[in-house]
């Protein structure tokens, strides 16, 4: 009797154990089955299919929140600004290629791909986030300022310039030594050049300094006897006088600093 009790209670315990197996591996296969079911039902960027931005839209996920409490889609650029301050990871909408999210994540050329926000440590050393937003600001405005102060000093050479060729053409017209044209001048060029029209010819006589001009017309010819130049100050600087009246000067007297210098006949 003793024997055959203990032989059903061998059997009873080995049908037990070998159920709870059973039925361990049933739990288990349900739980792997039900995880790669939740894996399937994430899309390409690890966000739900009902919870990716519309096309051209971006949204800042991060991965240890439920979807319900995730930003609101925004811009791309709004969504990387805030991703930047606040961590998380950009998410674009379904139309916006790989490569182009690459490129504006900075990413692209060969760049490590990152799917977070800057660290603390990365924003105080300006690596990103508004630190280098800023730094890359000011480098901008420097480099505009010594654009602008190469395009000032390149303009004061020039004024420089011109006032050196000023400088010389009022010495060369001063100077009993200068050359001039070897035919007089015509008469006629005063009096255009008192209407406001100056005659190219009359610079080789007079140079590009500020003159002022004066004739002398008796009859009203048209064809002046003397035609008279003074500087700015009033100074005598050329007189041109046509004695036989046939239109062009018989001589110019040529005065420096308002002193005679000297005649061409």
């Amino acid at each position: 009797m003793q024997r055959t009790l203990t032989a059903l209670a061998r059997y009873l315990g080995a049908r037990t154990m070998t159920q709870t197996l059973v039925m361990a591996a049933v739990l288990g296969l349900g739980m792997a089955n039900a995880a790669g079911g939740q894996a399937r039902a994430r899309g390409p960027q690890g966000v739900p299919p009902g919870h990716l931005p519309a096309a051209g839209e971006c949204r800042v996920w991060h991965d240890d929140r439920p979807p319900g409490q995730q930003a609101a889609p925004t811009s791309c650029d709004a969504a990387r600004a805030t991703a930047a301050q606040t961590g998380g990871r950009v998410i674009y909408g379904e139309t916006v290629r790989r490569s182009e999210r690459d490129r504006a994540d900075g990413r692209g050329d060969g760049a490590k791909s990152r799917k977070r926000g800057c660290t603390e440590k990365e924003r105080r050393k300006g690596k990103c986030g508004p630190n280098r937003r800023q730094r890359d600001a000011r480098d901008r405005d420097r480099d505009r300022d010594r654009e602008d102060d190469g395009e000032d000093d390149r303009e004061d050479a020039r004024d420089d310039g011109r006032a050196r060729d000023r400088e010389y053409e009022r010495d060369r017209s001063a100077s009993p030594d200068r050359v001039y044209p070897q035919s007089l001048p015509e008469m006629v060029w005063g009096v255009l050049a008192g209407r406001g029209d100056r005659p190219d010819a009359v610079r080789q006589w007079l140079g590009t300094d500020p003159r002022l001009v004066s004739v002398t017309d008796s009859n009203s010819d048209g064809r002046p006897e003397v035609v008279t130049w003074t500087d700015t100050a009033g100074r005598l600087v050329q007189r041109w006088v046509d004695g036989n009246g046939d239109g062009r000067a018989d001589r110019v007297t040529l005065y420096q600093n308002g002193k005679l210098l000297r005649t061409i006949r």
